[in-house]
């Protein structure tokens, strides 16, 4: 099994965008990332990456903890072979949770995409109930609209059915300031309000009408907010 590491860094760059994709995709985020990365400026350095660990078609999901420490040992890897350059940090959905949990120390921006408020029941019975998805031998495996099979292990959603996910954005809120993008169409995570963190100083909550993956005209509307915030 393997964990791809996409790194493109022109000799002429002074910043990187890190990805930090969300549950049971890999570093692309389905073409979510790969149409930001196509966005930037091409003499920014851009990291994709997985935080599972794959075979072929098949993603098994990684424990928090392992999660947590491979967002850590990839941003470790940039901060010593470019110790020069700007890091910025974008991600999505549970990939947030991952960063808040990790809290990196950045120089440059933070822009969080549809973040769970919880981790745990929900999101559980989200993919329990998915299309064709069964259990085995001490796994769920969720076959996915784009071919691949992610395989969840028993004990999974356990691990963080107790994580407030908007206390450790407001934590890490201490550190850096925040952007972040409310998906208020969100199929995936439900009505989710944020009320913990509306009207927090350090953190900057924008509204866009979209699914939980931004597909469609909201995509054109992600690409948009993500290269204002990170060259505006």
């Amino acid at each position: 099994m393997v964990q791809e590491l996409k790194l493109n860094v022109p000799e002429s760059a002074t910043d990187i965008l890190v990805f930090v994709h969300g549950f049971g995709v890999r570093w692309d985020s389905r073409g979510m990332f790969t149409d930001i990365e196509q966005s930037l400026p091409r003499s920014w350095g851009k990291v994709l990456f997985d935080l599972y660990k794959i075979d072929s078609k098949d993603v098994f999901v990684t424990s928090i903890n392992e999660q947590v420490q491979r967002l850590s040992e990839v941003l470790g890897q940039l901060k010593f072979n470019y110790p020069d350059l700007k890091v910025h940090l974008l991600a999505h959905s549970q990939g947030c949770m991952i960063t808040a949990l990790l809290k990196p120390k950045i120089p440059g921006k933070v822009i969080l995409l549809a973040p769970p408020e919880h981790i745990g029941t929900r999101l559980e019975e989200y993919f329990n109930n998915y299309p064709g998805s069964h259990k085995v031998e001490g796994e769920l495996i969720v076959p996915r609209r784009d071919k691949t099979i992610t395989h969840i292990p028993a004990d999974y959603f356990k691990q963080s059915q107790n994580t407030n996910v908007q206390e450790l954005i407001l934590e890490y809120s201490n550190l850096k300031k925040i952007n972040f993008l409310h998906a208020t169409k969100d199929e995936v995570l439900g009505g989710v309000s944020y009320k913990l963190l509306q009207k927090t100083k350090n953190i900057e909550i924008i509204e866009l009408p979209a699914d939980h993956n931004f597909t469609g005209q909201s995509r054109l509307e992600l690409v948009k907010y993500v290269s204002q915030i990170l060259t505006g």
